[in-house]
C-alpha cells in the first residue's frame, strides 16, 4: 500500500497521542496489539495507528482521537461488566511474571531468537492487559469512583507491571536487536515508520523511511491548525495538590536531555520510570498525557510533588524557561511569563 493510499485514510482527528523511549522492536508489537489484540479482546475498531521511531528507541504515537476515546469507554464497560475487572487486575499480574521470568532466565541472543515467537505473543497480550487496565480505569476514576475495590485492585495491577515495558527495552538493547521490527533478525539501523492498517476486515502493516516518513509526518503535523502561541492556560488533572510558581524545563526524550536544574518545573509527554532523578529535582511536573494510574501520579503521591497530568498539550504551548502558575485547585496551569 502506497503512502497516498494512506492519506486518504488520515482524518483530521488524526494526532499525535504520546511520545515516549519506545525502540523498534516494541512498537512492531504495540501496532499490531491496538489493531489486533484489542479487538480480538474487546471488539475494538482501531482502523489506523502510526508509530514513528526516531534514533531508534523515541517512538511518536498517532491514532484517530473518536477511536481512541471509544476504546476508553469500551475497556470501562469491559472491566464493570460481572466484575471482570478482578479477571483482568489478576492476567496482568500474571503476564508481568511472565515477562519477568523469562527475562530473568533467558540471558543470550541464540537462545532469545529460538523463543522470540513466544516472547513477542506472550509480550503483545501482556500489552492488551496493560492497556485496558490503564484506559478503562482512567475512566472508572472519572465516571464510577464509588466502584473503590475493583479500582484499587486494577491500581495495584498496574503499579505491579509498571517495569515491564522499560525493562523489555534495556533487554533488547542487550541483544542489538532493538532498531528491528520483531519479525526481523537483521536490518538497517535508521529512522522508520509503521503504518498499522485495518481496512475491508484486512490487516496490514505498511513500514517507510527516508523521503516518505518525511513526508508522512509533514503530511500529519500539517492537520494541527490551532496556534499554540495564543494558549495561556492549561487544563489537566491534579493527582498531587500545591499551588506554586516557577520556570520549565520541557524534556522530551530523557536519555538525551541529560540534567535539570534544581527547583524546574517539569514538563513531558508522559513521565516513566527513566524520569526519577529527574523528578527527584523539580518542584512540579506538568504532563501532556496520564491519568490516576500513569507513572507521573503514582511518583507524585509518594513524593508529594504538585503534579498535573493529562493536559494534552503542554509540550505544545510551553518551552524552556517559560514562568507559569500552579492552581491544583481548579486544575490550571497559567503561563505568567514567556520566555
Amino acid at each position: 500500500m502506497s503512502f497516498e493510499k494512506i492519506k486518504s485514510l488520515i482524518s483530521d482527528d488524526f494526532e499525535k497521542h504520546v511520545s515516549r523511549d519506545l525502540c523498534v522492536y516494541t512498537s512492531s508489537i504495540f501496532g499490531e496489539t491496538y489493531l489486533e489484540t484489542l479487538k480480538e479482546f474487546l471488539g475494538s475498531e482501531f482502523t489506523i495507528t502510526f508509530w514513528h521511531v526516531k534514533d531508534r528507541d523515541f517512538t511518536t504515537f498517532y491514532r484517530l482521537t473518536k477511536e481512541h476515546r471509544e476504546f476508553e469507554q469500551t475497556a470501562r464497560k469491559y472491566l464493570l461488566k460481572n466484575k471482570q475487572g478482578f479477571e483482568v487486575a489478576k492476567k496482568l499480574r500474571e503476564y508481568t511474571d511472565w515477562m519477568n521470568n523469562f527475562m530473568e532466565e533467558v540471558k543470550n541472543k541464540e537462545e532469545f531468537l529460538k523463543e522470540k515467537k513466544e516472547f513477542t505473543d506472550q509480550y503483545r497480550i501482556f500489552f492488551a492487559y496493560h492497556q485496558i487496565t490503564y484506559w478503562g480505569t482512567y475512566h472508572l476514576h472519572l465516571q464510577n469512583p464509588d466502584k473503590k475495590e475493583i479500582i484499587k485492585e486494577l491500581d495495584d495491577a498496574y503499579s505491579y507491571g509498571e517495569r515491564v515495558v522499560p525493562n523489555v527495552e534495556t533487554y533488547m538493547k542487550g541483544f542489538n536487536l532493538d532498531y528491528l521490527p520483531h519479525y526481523e533478525n537483521e536490518g538497517k539501523m535508521e529512522d522508520i515508520g509503521l503504518f498499522f492498517i485495518r481496512e475491508n476486515e484486512v490487516f496490514k502493516e505498511v513500514n517507510i523511511k527516508g523521503k516518505e516518513l518525511e513526508e508522512a509526518e509533514a503530511f500529519i503535523l500539517a492537520k494541527d491548525k490551532v496556534d499554540y502561541k495564543v494558549i495561556t492556560k492549561l487544563k489537566g488533572i491534579t493527582v498531587h495538590a500545591g499551588n506554586i510558581e516557577g520556570e520549565v524545563v520541557v524534556v522530551k526524550n530523557p536519555s538525551k536531555q541529560g540534567d535539570i536544574p534544581e527547583g524546574s518545573i517539569l514538563v513531558t509527554g508522559m513521565t516513566r520510570p527513566q524520569f526519577n532523578p529527574l523528578i527527584a529535582k523539580c518542584k512540579a511536573v506538568i504532563t501532556d498525557e496520564g491519568g490516576q494510574l500513569c507513572h507521573a501520579a503514582i511518583l507524585a503521591k509518594e513524593s508529594k510533588v504538585p503534579t498535573i497530568v493529562g493536559t494534552k498539550i503542554a509540550t505544545k504551548v510551553l518551552r524552556t524557561g517559560d514562568k507559569v502558575r500552579f492552581d491544583s485547585e481548579k486544575e490550571i496551569v497559567e503561563i505568567i511569563e514567556r520566555k
